[in-house]
């Protein structure tokens, strides 16, 4: 439970394909031929910013003071909730996704289509996720229930600083070498502060929801919360902000994207190996993004970010 507490209030918002804002750098060729399109430059600002999360995370894990046989109970759960024909129709949202935005004639309605298709996913996961919670739940004892809710109040200013910190420097990722004009980089600021409110207000609603889960667990409370944060409020701005770039730019944004999910990814990974529960191998949680020049294998939505707030019941 715990372990995805974190990782997904402080990245899945920011980072998830529903939320492709950031805040590029000013232009000087925004019609440049799409051999142009180079690798992400941002990635040791964002592994800085990881890394300082994930510090947090062990810290508030090491408290819960988990016992081994604890922490095989764990990893029995998370094998017993994956899930491949969701990883795998994810996968299939990815590279349609990708493929859309890359396209040589952006097709805005298409892509918030394909947006809310993925949001509708991810909401259908819910219920499957909140067995998990309750499961996971059942491993903790009383006072190790009260002391998660205990470290999510205390720690609240800490990870929202984190939160604020990695929306900075993933954003910056995202919109690396994209060229953006003054217009477009204005727009994306504007989305950006949108976002921080929004990310503001899941983060409490969340924390308020899983420390009562802790106490309670009312799945049913549990689910309420997680559904009314999985939401497409800024798909559309963020979608017309998409139709404004030229197909180069498109192509930058699909690279930049799957570099910057690759690296949550592996945060994602080390966290759950700071709880015991793995980490390592990769287990089929990402799915390709595909458009971006050099290709797309071994890259996509970690299961970090797809799961959106609702990994903050555990991810498959």
């Amino acid at each position: 439970m715990t372990r995805k507490t974190l990782v997904c209030l402080a990245t899945a918002v920011t980072a998830a394909t529903v939320q492709l804002a950031g805040c590029g750098q000013h232009p000087n060729q925004p019609n440049a031929p799409a051999s142009t399109v180079t690798a992400p430059s941002a990635q040791l600002q964002v592994d800085q910013s990881a890394e300082e999360f994930r510090q947090l995370h062990r810290a508030m894990a090491a408290a819960l003071n988990l016992t081994d046989a604890q922490r095989a109970q764990l990893r029995a759960i998370k094998q017993r909730h994956r899930d491949p024909e969701a990883k795998q129709a994810l996968k299939a949202q990815l590279r349609m996704l990708g493929r859309m935005i890359s396209a040589e004639t952006v097709d805005p309605a298409g892509i918030t289509e394909a947006i809310n298709d993925m949001v509708t996913a991810f909401r259908a996961r819910v219920p499957r996720k909140v067995a998990k919670a309750s499961e996971i739940r059942e491993v903790l004892t009383p006072e190790q229930r009260q002391r998660v809710g205990t470290l999510l109040n205390e720690n609240a200013d800490a990870i929202k600083n984190a939160m604020d910190r990695m929306r900075d420097q993933g954003v910056a990722a995202i919109s690396a070498n994209m060229n953006l004009t003054p217009e477009q980089s204005a727009a994306l600021q504007e989305l950006k502060e949108q976002d921080e409110i929004s990310d503001e207000r899941k983060f409490d609603t969340m924390r308020a929801a899983i420390t009562t889960f802790m106490t309670d667990g009312n799945q049913a409370a549990l689910r309420s919360s997680i559904e009314s944060v999985l939401t497409t409020e800024n798909v559309q701005p963020t979608v017309e902000w998409i139709a404004t770039l030229n197909r180069v730019q498109r192509q930058q944004l699909v690279a930049n994207m799957r570099s910057y999910m690759h690296q949550l990814r592996r945060l994602h990974r080390d966290m759950e190996a700071d709880m015991g529960m793995g980490g390592g191998a990769d287990d089929g949680a990402d799915g390709p993004m595909d458009g971006a020049p050099g290709g797309s294998a071994g890259d996509g939505l970690s299961d970090a970010t797809s799961s959106t707030p609702a990994g903050t019941t555990g991810s498959n």
